[in-house]
């Protein structure tokens, strides 16, 4: 390589610093250090090279036989120039692997830190997601004091959080480890506290997570980056969570509306009932453990409880209009889409077993602020369709679903908490068909005591529930039937509410009889429960 082909290449190197995507520029960065080392040695040895008949130092005669290897004889074929070249091609090797597989280091989240906080500065939110998502890890670990310097430094310190259940179940073995460890307490000093690195990997998840404008990005455009804050295990993402999903849910037509209406055309095989390109959805229910922890039921059942209990006029005329074109509008009402968003999370801990209810309950609660804005009066209405309004729709879809999870005992194993009932409607349980009978008798409590709705409508919810009963036929059936029997008679636990009887009786009196004689259980218990009243049997 010649002097003219070596200020070639820096033009060159320079030239494609400055093309090359900004993202690989900000990694350039925050290894600057390495990179300016190799620098000064490749350019240092090359131009050495270079000038090597004007500069070169003779060979240390403590090497001995070894110069005879590294001398370069005038006439030989290998040349100054030939090693020059051999120097910038090593350079250029070393650089591309530092600036591609080197990891961050715990100095580096400080630079790391800024450089984010300017991007978010700036709203480059896409560069921002590129520069940090291969480090995300790292990053958390550094927060938590998961690396390996952090977690040895402070075992030898003794600054480790102490399981109080271990300490007291094991005081001996405590005690001598707490003195053993004293012994070793300088030692703490020969490894770095990583206090800072802590705090500046909080700088960089607090930017994340806290966020609203970057929340809203990757919401919108990068939902993967999304799933990936839900999932990763920061003490940021909670909160983050619930803003989320709160955004997703007030905004109809979002990411979330989206996966939901994609989800429900999906007819998919074995119990993964999410799939794969949706992102929030998978984030929260390919694992329900996260939904678990993150109380993902919370934000939106709270939002469709505050969506139809605030409604104003036009949110109230939308209710109680026609309920035409459900099926293609469904996917635009935050109600109908809060519906589906707990089928779907309740049927994923149910094929996951998970030993938990996921407040299911809160569908009775939906259908409890339906009721109370129910009016079925307008002119457009006919009271004796099948579906009068949209609320009344809403409603139908509501027991729909609380059927179908009652229904799931008799596909959960024996050993499962789902095919468990309790002895009474007033004990707890984790199972969510036992849970989905109770909410459903509350549900048509709500129903069979408005005055609002009529008889027509409150009719058909009661022939839905009895069609429910209906199913549960099998001799495996028998606690579940039993229990839901049960619901259905007290109205979930309202034990001795002689109007609910009166308008259950009045309203199974106008039931196919057919249907009637296939639940005479029912007819009996209601009988017993009340028995000043006339039930069909």
């Amino acid at each position: 390589m010649t002097l003219d082909g070596f200020l070639t290449f820096l033009g060159l190197a320079a030239a494609v610093f400055a093309i090359i995507p900004p993202v690989a520029r900000l990694r350039i960065r925050l290894q600057l250090g390495v990179q300016v080392a190799l620098a000064v040695m490749g350019v240092t040895l090359a131009l050495y090279f270079e000038f090597f008949q004007f500069v070169a130092l003779p060979c240390p005669a403590a090497l001995g036989s070894l110069c005879r290897l590294l001398q370069m004889p005038k006439e030989g074929r290998f040349t100054p120039e030939m090693v020059a070249f051999v120097v910038v091609l090593i350079w250029m090797v070393l650089a591309f692997l530092a600036a591609t597989l080197l990891p961050p280091s715990q100095r580096s989240l400080g630079p790391m830190a800024d450089l984010l906080e300017e991007l978010f500065h700036q709203e480059r939110f896409g560069e921002a997601v590129d520069f940090v998502l291969p480090h995300l890890d790292f990053i958390d670990r550094a927060q938590s004091r998961g690396l390996w310097s952090q977690r040895t430094h402070d075992w030898l310190a003794g600054n480790q959080i102490v399981d109080v259940e271990a300490l007291l179940a094991e005081r001996k073995n405590a005690s001598r480890s707490r003195r053993f460890r004293g012994f070793l307490r300088p030692l703490a000093k020969l490894f770095p506290s990583g206090n800072h690195a802590q705090e500046n990997a909080e700088r960089i998840l607090n930017s994340m997570y806290l966020t609203t404008q970057f929340m809203d990005y990757v919401s919108r455009q990068r939902p993967s980056v999304a799933g990936m804050l839900v999932t990763l295990d920061a003490h940021q993402r909670f909160d983050f969570s619930d803003r989320l999903l709160n955004s997703l849910v007030s905004a109809p037509g979002s990411r979330l509306y989206e996966e939901l209406e994609r989800n429900a055309k999906y007819e998919g095989v074995g119990d993964n009932l999410v799939i794969g390109h949706n992102f929030i959805l998978r984030a929260y229910f390919s694992n329900v453990r996260v939904a678990e922890l993150l109380h993902a039921w919370k934000p939106i059942g709270d939002y469709v409880i505050s969506q139809i209990h605030n409604a104003d006029d036009s949110g109230r005329a939308r209710l109680n209009g026609r309920s035409v074109d459900f099926d293609e509008d469904r996917w635009r009402d935050p109600i109908a889409v809060g519906v589906a968003y707990f089928d779907l999370m309740v049927r994923s801990a149910f094929s996951q077993d998970i030993d938990d209810s996921m407040w299911l309950a809160y569908l009775d609660h939906f259908v409890d602020e339906l009721e109370e804005v129910y009016d079925a009066s307008g002119e457009a209405i006919d009271a004796n369709d099948e579906f009068p309004t949209w609320a009344s729709r809403l409603i139908y879809e509501i027991f729909k679903v609380l059927g179908g999870w009652v229904e799931l005992a008799r596909k959960a194993p024996m050993n499962s908490p789902h095919h468990e009932f309790p002895g009474s409607l007033h004990v707890g349980s984790s199972s969510i068909p036992a849970n989905a009978a109770r909410s459903l008798g509350v549900s048509l409590h709500h129903i069979l005591r408005s005055a609002r709705i009529g008889d027509s409508f409150a009719m058909y919810m009661v022939e839905c529930v009895i069609r429910d009963l209906r199913y549960l036929a099998q001799p495996e059936d028998k606690e579940a039937r039993r229990f839901l029997i049960k619901s259905i008679v007290t109205g979930g636990g309202h034990d001795g509410d002689m109007a609910y009887g009166a308008r259950l009786a009045h309203l199974m009196s106008g039931i196919d009889y057919v249907l009637i004689h296939d639940v005479n259980d029912l007819v009996e218990a209601a009988q017993v429960a009340f028995p000043g009243l006339r039930f069909k049997g």
